[in-house]
């Protein structure tokens, strides 16, 4: 997903499971970890296009990725935090969380997160959410900016943490069924049900679809609006 969708998701996530004990600091790691695994896209400069497509979303976008940075960010925020005298493995497994959620977001997209890696060069990918959904991001955004402005006594941050959670999942969910209306269309359509074919959203939305067809002499592709 697009950045603005990450430093949100991150913040918000980040008041929920660590705001109790470092209170709006938590948006910050939150949002921090949850951008970092793009830090891979510095390195796309210095490689061909093919090679450098293939760059983003592998090794650092890894289970494995994850759970070593997870380590590594726990111990950095234990010592700038020395004062709440944090455990380091609950800090570790926050800062992992952070990290594999943001993989397994982008395994949403249609162009493939290395989730093995360096184990399997595999792609992994459902084709649920185009790369940038501004449906998907809005209820995010619009919280992580309340518990950003709002003092860290407010009594209702976790209301808005989880409300932006809440609408974000509603509509992946809504989006899921996009996605079957518009695949049982396509099934509906074909010759034979053997054909090999794939849906993913347009750019901005899950309510328009284009669709690829394979068949032995070449490629069909369209549009299908739910």
């Amino acid at each position: 997903m697009d950045t603005v969708t990450h430093l949100a998701l991150g913040a918000c996530t980040g008041e929920i499971l660590l705001g109790k004990k470092l209170g709006k600091p938590a948006l910050f790691w939150g949002a921090l970890a949850q951008s970092f695994p793009d830090i891979d896209t510095a390195l796309q400069p210095f490689f061909p296009a093919d090679e450098a497509f293939l760059i983003h979303r592998g090794l650092t976008h890894s289970f494995l990725f994850a759970a070593v940075m997870g380590f590594v960010f726990a111990l950095v925020a234990r010592r700038v935090h020395q004062k709440q005298n944090l455990n380091l493995l609950p800090l570790a497994a926050f800062f992992s969380f952070e990290l594999g959620l943001h993989d397994l977001l982008d395994c949403c997209n249609s162009y493939g997160t290395g989730l093995l890696e360096p184990f399997s060069n595999h792609r992994f990918s459902v084709n649920l959410l185009y790369v940038a959904d501004p449906l998907f991001t809005a209820a995010l955004l619009i919280a992580a900016i309340v518990l950003l402005f709002k003092p860290a006594h407010y009594s209702k941050r976790a209301v808005w943490a989880y409300g932006g959670l809440y609408m974000a999942t509603l509509y992946l969910c809504f989006a899921a069924f996009c996605k079957m209306t518009v695949n049982r269309k396509v099934l509906s359509s074909l010759n034979t049900p053997t054909d090999s074919y794939f849906t993913t959203p347009a750019p901005f939305t899950s309510m328009l679809w284009y669709i690829v067809v394979r068949k032995e002499k070449g490629d069909y592709t369209g549009y299908s609006s739910v």
